[in-house]
């Protein structure tokens, strides 16, 4: 038979069973490290459409400046938006009360109030200084008063004032009740003069002084002859009230004397006599003068 002729036949078997595993292999040497990740470069989807088209990819750091961008020039310069904070801002600081708080504005409102309460009161005491009265008799103007405090001022024919330093003076009448009243006067040289009136009716006018309204001049070995003494006293004049003492050391010892004066601008004449028989002091003294006004 020749090789040509005979016909070579095959089939696929079944598939056989797997063959044991075969041993673990050496771990491979590692490759290189690489360069460190940039998260500004990280690829990230802009989902609003403010670097690229809605939806498209784009890196952190482009996104970031848009965000940024965005927010400076149309946040920021956003008239209306700027405009509606600082309304809240400032309503949030408004008050309609009148309260000591530096952290609070006051409203227009209450503004308005204010200035209406400010000239209201003006208007009072403009009134009040312009229609302050004449007094032309103390008791009487005072017995007219009314219930409360009432200003007045007195003139040349005044009646029934302390002394004539008042004429020019100034004066308040407090009234608590018809037979309980008070009245002050004012005097140019600072005096102040006090007069009251209770149940039993008015009494004797009171003045007051201070200290540093008073002159004092001491005079040392006056000469008095048939009871009269001249002496200087400068500041004086016809108003002054003045007070005459003899000093304890005088030429002449301690007399019981009594003494009167009469009053000029910058002089003083002076009286003395004995307060026993009324005899007049012939003599040499030292004496102390106490003036008001």
């Amino acid at each position: 038979m020749a090789i040509k002729d005979v016909v070579l036949g095959y089939a696929k078997g079944d598939k056989g069973d797997r063959g044991p595993q075969g041993e673990k292999g050496a771990t491979g040497a590692i490759g290189p490290k690489g360069d460190p990740g940039n998260i500004a470069d990280a690829q990230i989807t802009d989902t609003e459409g403010l670097d690229v088209a809605k939806g498209q990819k784009t890196t952190a750091q482009k996104l970031f400046d848009a965000i940024a961008n965005r927010i400076v020039t149309k946040l920021v310069t956003n008239d209306a938006l700027t405009k509606k904070l600082a309304d809240y801002m400032l309503k949030g600081m408004m008050s309609n009360t009148n309260v000591n708080n530096t952290g609070t504005v006051p409203t227009s409102a209450l503004m308005y109030s204010m200035f209406e309460q400010i000239n209201n009161n003006t208007d009072i005491l403009e009134n009040r200084i312009n229609n302050t009265k004449r007094a032309d008799n103390i008791e009487v103007f005072a017995d007219g008063c009314e219930v409360g405090l009432t200003s007045f001022i007195c003139h040349s024919e005044t009646i029934g004032l302390p002394s004539s330093s008042y004429t020019s003076g100034t004066g308040l009448v407090l009234k608590r009740k018809q037979e309980n009243v008070m009245v002050l006067l004012f005097a140019t040289n600072t005096t102040t003069a006090l007069k009251c009136k209770n149940e039993g009716g008015w009494r004797d006018w009171k003045e007051y002084t201070t200290k540093s309204d008073l002159k004092v001049i001491k005079k040392a070995n006056v000469q008095f002859s048939n009871g009269f003494a001249e002496i200087s006293f400068p500041g004086i004049t016809y108003d002054s009230a003045v007070c005459i003492n003899q000093e304890y050391r005088s030429s002449d010892g301690v007399q019981n004397l009594v003494f009167t004066a009469q009053v000029s601008p910058n002089e003083l004449i002076i009286y003395a006599r004995n307060a026993g028989d009324g005899s007049r002091y012939n003599g040499i003294l030292n004496i102390m003068v106490i003036a008001i006004g």
